[in-house]
């Protein structure tokens, strides 16, 4: 999935994604800071590559949910 993402990092939206998944991973400490993100992904055994799977996916449920407050607030405003 990242490979596609990184693929379309031109686009604003993909570059962003890639960017703020890689910043989380490396400041929770999942990633080192020398390698780009798919590089150290691709170098991971299983079990390490479950645990990324799994906080990325965590990830995107808080900015899911994120994006969704801030959607609700602005809708709240109009009215």
């Amino acid at each position: 999935a990242f490979a596609f993402v990184k693929s379309k990092n031109k686009e604003k939206a993909y570059e962003l994604i890639y960017k703020q998944t890689e910043e989380w991973l490396k400041e929770s400490g999942c990633l080192s800071g020398q390698e780009e993100l798919i590089e150290q992904i691709i170098k991971k055994n299983s079990t390490d590559y479950r645990y990324l799977t799994n906080e990325v996916l965590a990830l995107f449920n808080w900015l899911r949910r994120f994006s969704e407050g801030l959607i609700k607030g602005e809708v709240d405003d109009e009215n």
